[in-house]
């Protein structure tokens, strides 16, 4: 879940679910995160093979949208297991919506009603 707080943003996307983010490992560490010149990270167009729309970011957003595949439950699932995510549903879900939740480095843009936001190193 996004700290949106901390950035100053609404905790919602427009369809009531929280962002989800993934923050490059390289820029982690709050004393070395200016240290690296690139990130990991890699957004494509339509599938995992797709062209490259951005490479070797910092960090990418995702709003899950109106079919909330992906998306983070807004209720605790207990002490040990506190953020979960909703499984994504296959009969529904793009095949670019299930990229987007496996936790990867990678994401793609046309997947179904996702929208992602990306930031590259300074």
């Amino acid at each position: 879940m996004l700290p949106w707080q901390e950035l100053g943003l609404q905790p919602f996307d427009p369809w009531g679910n929280h962002f989800t983010y993934h923050l490059d490992t390289n820029f982690h560490d709050p004393i070395t995160c200016f240290t690296p010149t690139t990130g990991n990270l890699t957004v494509r167009q339509d599938s995992s093979t797709g062209t490259v729309l951005a490479a070797n970011l910092v960090a990418v957003v995702t709003s899950h949208g109106k079919n909330r595949e992906g998306r983070i439950l807004p209720t605790p699932a207990g002490p040990t297991n506190y953020i979960t995510r909703q499984a994504v549903n296959a009969a529904i879900a793009t095949p670019g919506e299930t990229e987007n939740t496996n936790n990867d480095a990678l994401y793609v843009t046309n997947s179904g009603d996702d929208q992602l936001f990306y930031l590259s190193p300074l």
